[in-house]
C-alpha cells in the first residue's frame, strides 16, 4: 500500500468569515485572541485576574480569546505584561493588535438558512455544526494537524513569513477547539499516501500521527484511511468539509476544505451537498475505519521509528520520486 505519487502544492484559497448576529470574524483578532490565550495558559493565570488587570468583566476575556470582540492596544500590552511575555513577542503582538482594530471584513456569501456564520467563516461553521465531514487529499486537514506539521508546510513549502506563520498556526488551533465539544460529531476521510510523506522528517511526522491517533479514540471523531491501492470509479478531489446544521429546518452546506494559506479565496457553497455527501460516503466504504485505522497508524509510527534519520529537505523530496 505504498504511494508514489508526488508531494504537489495545493491549490490556494483565501479566508472570509463572519456572522449576521454578532460581527463577521476577523482573522487578525482570532489570530490575536488565540496567541493571548497562549500566553494566560503558559502563565497560569485565570481569566478573572487578568480582568482585574485590565478593569473590565471576566466576560470581556473570554470574547477577546474567541476573537469575538476587539482588544485596545493597552490592553494587549497590559495582558502581555501580566503574562510575563517574552520581549521579543511583544512588538510583533502589538502590531497584530493594530491590524486587528482596522481589519476590514467582507459581508458577501451570507448566512445559509439555518445558519448564522457565513460560508466562509471556518470557525463559525465548525461551532455550529451538529456534524462535519472532511476529506483532504493533498495534505492532512487543519484540524488534524500538529503545529509543528503546519510549521513545516507554512514555512518550507508555502514561503511564509514567521509573523503570517504564526498568525495560520494560531487560526488553526482556535479551529481545532471545536474538537473538544463531545456534542459536534466529525467524520475524516484521510489519503494513505498523505500519512506516509514525511513532512518535517521523520521526528515530526511520528509526533503528527501520534497525535492523530489519539484523536481518533475520542468518541465524537470518526477516523477513515483511504488507501493508495483502492479502486475507485470517483476521482478523489483536493478536500471539501460538509457541515449539518443543528437546526432541523437548516440545509447543509458544502465547502472548500483549507489548505494552511493565509489569504483563501471561497467562493461560495459548493453545489448540491448531496453529491458530496455520497462522494464522502463513497471514500469511507472503501477506508479503513475505526480500529484498524488506529492499528495502521500505529504500524506507521513503529515504521518511522525504526527507520534511519533523514532531513526533513530530502523527507519530502523523497516523497516526489
Amino acid at each position: 500500500m505504498r504511494s508514489n505519487r508526488p508531494f504537489t502544492r495545493p491549490p490556494q484559497f483565501s479566508h472570509r468569515g463572519g456572522n449576521l448576529s454578532t460581527p463577521p470574524l476577523s482573522s487578525a483578532r482570532i489570530a490575536l485572541g488565540a496567541e493571548l490565550r497562549r500566553h494566560r495558559l503558559i502563565s497560569g493565570l485565570p481569566g478573572h485576574i487578568i480582568a482585574a488587570t485590565l478593569k473590565c468583566d471576566q466576560s470581556r476575556i473570554s470574547r477577546i480569546e474567541s476573537g469575538r470582540v476587539k482588544a485596545t492596544i493597552a490592553e494587549v500590552e497590559h495582558w502581555l505584561r501580566a503574562t510575563g511575555a517574552p520581549s521579543e513577542e511583544i512588538a510583533p503582538l502589538l502590531n497584530l493588535a493594530t491590524k486587528s482594530l482596522s481589519e476590514k471584513i467582507s459581508w458577501k456569501g451570507g448566512p445559509a438558512a439555518g445558519w448564522t456564520a457565513h460560508r466562509g467563516d471556518y470557525i463559525g461553521l465548525e461551532r455550529e455544526a451538529k456534524r462535519s465531514l472532511v476529506w483532504q487529499f493533498s495534505v492532512l486537514p487543519e484540524l488534524l494537524q500538529t503545529p509543528d506539521y503546519s510549521h513545516y508546510l507554512l514555512v518550507k513549502i508555502y514561503s511564509l513569513a514567521e509573523r503570517q506563520v504564526r498568525e495560520r498556526i494560531a487560526m488553526q488551533i482556535a479551529r481545532q477547539a471545536a474538537l473538544q465539544h463531545v456534542q459536534y460529531n466529525i467524520e475524516f476521510v484521510v489519503a494513505e499516501h498523505v500519512l506516509r510523506q514525511r513532512v518535517g522528517g521523520a521526528a515530526i511526522m511520528t509526533s503528527q500521527l501520534k497525535w492523530i491517533a489519539s484523536r481518533a479514540t475520542e468518541p465524537n471523531i470518526d477516523l477513515s484511511i483511504l488507501p493508495s491501492d483502492v479502486e475507485m470509479d470517483l476521482v478523489p478531489e483536493p478536500g471539501t468539509s460538509v457541515h449539518f446544521p443543528s437546526s432541523e429546518t437548516g440545509t447543509s452546506i458544502a465547502i472548500p476544505e483549507p489548505i494552511n494559506f493565509t489569504k483563501r479565496k471561497i467562493s461560495d457553497r459548493l453545489e448540491n451537498p448531496a453529491r458530496y455527501i455520497a462522494q464522502f460516503r463513497a471514500y469511507q466504504r472503501h477506508s479503513l475505519r475505526g480500529t484498524q485505522a488506529c492499528e495502521f497508524i500505529e504500524g506507521l509510527v513503529r515504521e518511522m521509528s525504526d527507520s534511519r534519520p533523514e532531513t526533513a529537505s530530502s523527507a519530502v523530496d523523497r516523497n516526489g520520486e
